[in-house]
């Protein structure tokens, strides 16, 4: 009789088993003929609007164009990488992201790259950003930041400029928007770029500091500052003066000394 008991237990105990998962297979084929039929049948997920958002330079119209988005077509269907990438081939788009709003709206987020420098190399001038990426800009543009280099400079509009024996672009980026939080006598007036990773600032003071351009950049910058204010205080003379940090390691003064390269 026990053994009997414990066949038939066992039996219902197989059999619900059985159901349940009979149950799930049947609930899981209809959500996923559900989905499919709704997701290809229907009108919900075609498309109906294209946001493009942030974007100045370009026009909605040419980011679309470029995105290849048709309305009417279905909103999985698109790429969203392979658009994202083909929007960041335009010079002035640093970043995109393509972004689904369900059940029938696309929104491209724009991030534009921002002209910053003025860059003079002989009788050529071209444009950058911040990371230093040659932009297709206008060249008389006088609120940019002058930037004069001392040594040759090879470029394609699009890619990030070479600047021979410079080793970081971006570090004058971080050099210069150190100043920008200053006061409006201690901000950096015009920057040359000189031999071996070497940058020269010509400061408001009148006064012109030769650096490395290497970690301690700013807090040099900050040394230079501090010096000149000590100079005016004495009533030593400034304006036409050199202060060079690259001769050793105490900051070297020269009087009335044309700079570097003129």
């Amino acid at each position: 009789m026990g053994r009997k008991r414990r066949k038939k237990k066992v039996k219902r105990k197989v059999n619900k088993l059985y159901i349940s998962t009979v149950a799930i297979l049947l609930a899981t084929v209809t959500v996923v003929f559900c989905t499919n039929y709704i997701k290809n049948r229907t009108d919900i997920f075609n498309i109906e609007a294209i946001s493009i958002i942030n974007n100045t330079i370009y026009s909605d119209d040419y980011i679309i164009s470029k995105a290849s988005i048709q309305l009417g077509k279905k909103i999985f269907d698109i790429d969203r990488d392979k658009i994202e990438e083909t929007i960041e081939k335009e010079i002035y788009v640093k970043k995109c992201k393509v972004v689904y709003q369900i059940p029938n709206k696309v929104c491209i987020n724009i991030e534009e790259r921002e002209e910053k420098y003025l860059i003079s190399y002989n009788d050529d001038i071209l444009i950058t950003d911040s990371t230093g990426t040659v932009l297709d800009g206008n060249k008389q543009n006088n609120e940019l930041f002058p930037i004069e280099s001392k040594v040759n400079i090879i470029y394609n509009i699009g890619d990030k400029v070479n600047i021979e024996g410079l080793i970081n672009f971006e570090a004058i980026n971080g050099l210069l928007e150190f100043s920008e939080k200053l006061d409006d006598i201690d901000k950096t007036q015009k920057l040359c770029i000189y031999e071996d990773n070497v940058i020269g600032i010509d400061t408001k003071y009148g006064l012109h500091v030769k650096m490395k351009l290497d970690d301690e950049i700013q807090y040099n910058y900050y040394f230079a500052l501090a010096l000149i204010k000590d100079r005016l205080q004495k009533n030593q003379e400034v304006i036409g003066c050199n202060l060079d940090f690259t001769k050793g390691d105490s900051p070297v003064f020269t009087f009335g000394l044309k700079r570097e390269g003129n």
